[in-house]
């Protein structure tokens, strides 16, 4: 893959290797594109004053926050059946349950979330 970047706006481009080279030789040339490293992620733009990628940590956070948001509620989801009334359980172990759901819902309240979690461990039936 070929990189670009656009100084003065930061716009980025990315060509196949074997893109007609004629092509792409006017396509610089017009749009006054650089060579550039690859995209480091989804999370990075180009930094035009330091002509260097940036990571964007605010869409970093909120990718990882999603992401373990939508884990933990399909963890949830998958241990409903532990609160229900007749659920085939002992008192003990519905305790235990009720406490593994409440501190899935205190995820996102851990120090360090999103970056970093520390998942409780699922009550065995």
């Amino acid at each position: 893959m070929l990189n670009f970047v656009n100084p003065s706006t930061g716009e980025c481009f990315s060509y196949e290797e074997d893109v007609d080279q004629d092509w792409l030789a006017v396509e610089i040339s017009s749009r006054g594109l650089v060579s550039c490293p690859p995209r480091p992620s989804v999370n990075h733009t180009w930094d035009v004053i330091s002509g260097c990628w940036l990571e964007d940590t605010a869409a970093r956070d909120e990718a990882l926050t999603n992401e373990a948001r939508a884990g933990r509620d399909l963890l949830i989801t998958a241990c409903d059946w532990t609160v229900l009334p007749d659920a085939p359980l002992t008192a003990s172990k519905k305790t235990e349950w009720k406490a593994y759901r409440q501190a899935l819902r205190d995820l996102t309240s851990q120090a360090g979330f999103p970056q970093m979690i520390d998942w409780p461990v699922m009550p065995v039936k």
